[in-house]
């Protein structure tokens, strides 16, 4: 019933979207996978306040001053904390390396 109602109210004097406008509208605006650089330009670490470094191999965001990544997840940045993935760093990798070789 108040499905009824509401379809009458939209079709009442107002223009009704119908298929090749919605059509022209999602082709329009879709959100393509691919990661904006240019937003880098203003993006932080929310916990270091230190810039970010896009990794395109991954599609995430690195703080190398903290050693987290970022996940970008349909060209949307997701800089939550909670989200983000430890990664070591290069000094890490290398004792890692030298300690699997000298055992």
């Amino acid at each position: 019933m108040i499905f009824r109602q509401l379809l009458s109210f939209i079709g009442k004097g107002r223009r009704v979207l119908n298929t090749s406008t919605l059509q022209r509208f999602s082709t329009s605006c879709s959100v393509a996978n691919s990661f904006d650089e240019n937003i880098l330009k203003i993006l932080v670490c929310p916990l270091s306040k230190k810039p970010l470094r896009y990794d395109k191999e991954k599609n995430e965001l690195i703080c190398d001053e903290i050693g987290i990544a970022y996940p970008i997840i349909n060209g949307i940045p997701n800089l939550v904390p909670q989200d983000a993935r430890i990664i070591k760093s290069d000094a890490e990798k290398d004792n890692v390396e030298t300690t699997k070789t000298k055992e």
